[in-house]
């Protein structure tokens, strides 16, 4: 969805007043020239080099001590001098009334907020309900304003002053409420948005001409929605977007559109399947995807293939089981493909179909996207497309490369191929070579010293050496079809192909299709079931966030596809093996996001934060298209 910004502001209203005027209103100076801003580091600097010393010297001549407090009460000084303005009494009696009036307010906040859930109910006193929520708005964010920046003033007192204790008490009781705020806003913003866009369209149609007073009526009560209301929410309707476009087109302002992707909240250890949802929808190709009938294409394609009759045995018994499994299952994964386009498309709610009352419930209680998270989290694990997600591990924490696997595998099919090859001293000049195989996620193991993600994309298609002193470790070769099997293959290998086993040998893998999505799990978690450990290895993403994998490709003479893909988004894992949380770092068109499940809402982050973190454990590489591509789309 979109939020607007516009190029030109007009005035903003005057801040609230407070019941003392004696007690100036705080604020930072965010505005300051570039030269009183880096004295104001400067001094701060000293003041804290000077509070060091003097606690080195602590046991040294009374003097001495006495000319480091001076000077440090002389840098402290400049220092809230230059980062306030105007410098404010906190000790004064004026000032404990001041708090003393912020404490009365709170309650009434709280009794105010609490009649929230009655508002905005009726259309025709929709205009009412936005003024009273905007002063209302106003007026509590003006002083939870000067609550934390009268808590900056007198916690760098050292020692704090005693009023500073209880400061921090009232702004936490503040924290609470801005936090049910959030909580309301997230929850009834979609719903105030769309009645207004109705209202919106009916007085905006194209090439009407509105009086002045109306749309200056218009403009107003979107200002105070933009402000207000759109902040708090991830779910913006794309008709509230649509009309307010069209008005600030007939006003003559310039705007553009913001990708911003939706907050999903954590249902209960839902944070590796609400990451993954996130990382992918930062593509809009996925999106256009899901409204086609690929899945229905794909078993065609197979039926073709086995009727045509130029496959050789083995591979036509492999075509054959695919296309079982592809049937068996085909009507649970186009009801995931349904729900997962709902998801990512419109946020909707779901609907009563094939669902329980409770479920149904849940979802038009809560018009939010957790509800369809809700939905197909329960549809993903009684579908039994993946081993670990079985209806006995719903409340479970599970890792998020399963939600990739089962995604990417057989609901969105974006799989890619490869083959093995293998070269031994046993047979000097002889090179082996696997039959192809499909796998949706490409894992990238960890090699030590190496922190550049290129550089470990570059390592794991090298060739690797292999010792395997018990024969049973060993690989097959067949020496006359020159191919590489596993143990289910060899059982069907006749007796006169002689497979031999050598104890070393060296393979390495190389690409044969890539899809226009690819996953890449670095493989952060290492050992066996019993005795696991975690890599914390940092990874470092190119500068341009671009991946080139066309040294590693060997395309089919008909395929033209780029093999240069971007980095779309990423998944991080918090904490430890037994306990952690997952986030996606999400780039949606220009933008970059923090999407955290248990945070109130998205956070928007830098170019620079979303390149240098170097934690990711699923970076998700989105396709440049190439030339070719770009003339047949």
């Amino acid at each position: 969805m979109g939020i607007l910004q516009r190029i030109e502001y007009p005035d903003k209203t005057n801040p609230p007043q407070f019941s003392d005027t004696h007690i100036p209103e705080v604020s930072r100076k965010n505005d300051s020239p570039y030269i009183v801003t880096t004295l104001t580091k400067l001094i701060y600097s000293l003041w804290d080099r000077s509070i060091r010393q003097r606690e080195f010297i602590w046991n040294s001549h009374y003097l001495i001590k006495e000319i480091c407090d001076r000077k440090i009460y002389v840098l402290r000084e400049a220092f809230f001098g230059l980062a306030f303005s105007p410098s404010v009494d906190v000790r004064s009696d004026s000032f404990t009334k001041l708090l003393n009036s912020f404490d009365l307010k709170r309650a009434k906040f709280d009794s105010q907020f609490f009649l929230l859930s009655c508002q905005f109910k009726q259309k025709n006193l929709l205009r009412r309900d936005l003024n009273a929520f905007y002063n209302l708005y106003k007026e509590f964010t003006g002083i939870y304003e000067q609550l934390k920046n009268y808590s900056d003033i007198t916690s760098r007192r050292q020692p704090p002053l005693p009023i500073h204790y209880d400061i921090k008490a009232l702004k936490e009781k503040y924290d609470d409420l801005n936090n049910q705020l959030a909580t309301y806003l997230d929850y009834e913003a979609p719903a105030i948005l769309k009645a207004f866009s109705e209202i919106f369209n009916l007085l905006l149609p194209a090439g009407s001409i509105i009086p002045p007073e109306i749309m200056k009526e218009l403009y107003e009560d979107s200002k105070k929605i933009e402000e207000a209301i759109i902040p708090y929410t991830s779910m913006i309707p794309p008709e509230y977007q649509d009309c307010i476009w069209l008005l600030f087109e007939k006003l003559g302002y310039q705007v553009s559109s913001i990708q911003k992707p939706p907050h999903f909240k954590n249902i209960g250890n839902s944070c590796y399947l609400d990451s993954s949802l996130q990382a992918l929808i930062a593509l809009p190709i996925v999106k256009d995807r899901l409204q086609k009938d690929y899945l229905e294409e794909t078993i065609a394609k197979l039926e073709f293939e086995i009727a045509n009759g130029q496959l050789n045995e083995q591979d036509l018994n492999n075509k054959q089981f695919e296309l079982i499994n592809k049937k068996s299952s085909l009507e649970r994964r186009k009801i995931l493909k349904n729900e997962l386009s709902l998801l990512l498309n419109s946020y909707q709610p779901v609907s009563e179909n094939q669902i329980s009352y409770v479920d149904y419930f849940l979802a038009t209680r809560f018009s939010e996207p957790s509800s369809s998270v809700f939905k197909l989290r329960n549809l993903l694990f009684k579908s039994q497309l993946h081993p670990e997600l079985e209806m006995e591990n719903l409340k479970r924490q599970l890792d998020a490369s399963s939600v990739f696997e089962v995604l990417m595998t057989e609901i969105l099919e974006y799989t890619y191929s490869f083959q093995k090859f293998a070269e031994t001293v046993d047979l000097p000049g002889r090179q082996f070579i696997s039959r192809e195989e499909t796998l949706s996620i490409l894992q990238i193991p960890f090699v030590t010293n190496i922190s550049s993600l290129e550089e470990l994309i570059r390592c794991s298609f090298e060739k690797e050496e292999c010792v395997h002193a018990d024969v049973e470790d060993r690989r097959a070769f067949i020496p006359s079809e020159g191919i590489i099997v596993n143990e289910q293959a060899l059982t069907q290998v006749e007796d006169e192909m002689a497979p031999i086993r050598p104890e070393r040998y060296q393979t390495w893998m190389r690409l044969k299709s890539l899809p226009d999505v690819l996953p890449i799990q670095l493989k952060r978690f290492a050992g066996n079931f019993e005795q696991r450990v975690k890599i914390t290895d940092p990874v470092d993403f190119p500068e341009n966030l671009e991946i080139d994998l066309s040294l590693y490709l060997d395309p089919s003479p008909n395929d033209h596809s780029s093999a240069r893909y971007e980095i779309a988004s990423y998944v991080v894992h918090q904490g430890g093996l037994n306990c952690g949380h997952y986030i996606s770092y999400v780039k949606q068109g220009d933008e970059y996001w923090v999407c955290n499940d248990t945070a109130s809402t998205i956070e928007r982050i830098s170019r620079e934060e979303f390149c240098q973190n170097r934690n990711a454990y699923i970076v998700v590489l989105k396709r440049i298209p190439n030339d070719l591509q770009l003339i047949e789309t």
